[in-house]
């Protein structure tokens, strides 16, 4: 209860951000998410829209012919490429591993920073 009061006067006041610092930290993802990109294209042979989960599923499934342990698709038809199957497939491809940090990445960046 003592931290009640605490982020009671958080809510009433704010809280101070260091705008330089979370420049600096933007930029650092930034360019981390656009190593990975390149990483990623070279691993899969070309570009593709990584945020996608409709072209990463063409380039792990059709493309790299990875197969996950359960056969999972959505309503539509369409595989899935959310966590749990790349946490199945990290093992089989060195592109999964790099999928999974850039999605990391780009939900902080999203959630903390934009």
């Amino acid at each position: 209860m003592p931290l009640v009061r605490i982020l009671a006067a958080m809510e009433r006041w704010g809280v101070g951000v260091n705008v330089g610092a979370l420049q600096s930290l933007a930029h650092a993802i930034d360019g981390e998410l656009t190593n990975l990109e390149r990483d990623i294209y070279a691993l899969a042979g070309g570009s593709f829209n990584v945020n996608s989960p409709r072209q990463v599923a063409d380039v792990l499934f059709e493309k790299l012919r990875l197969e996950p342990t359960k056969k999972r698709k959505t309503a539509t038809g369409q595989r899935r490429t959310g966590k749990d199957i790349l946490e199945e497939l990290k093992g089989a491809h060195p592109i999964v591993h790099l999928i999974l940090r850039y999605r990391d990445s780009a939900k902080v960046r999203s959630t903390f920073i934009a």
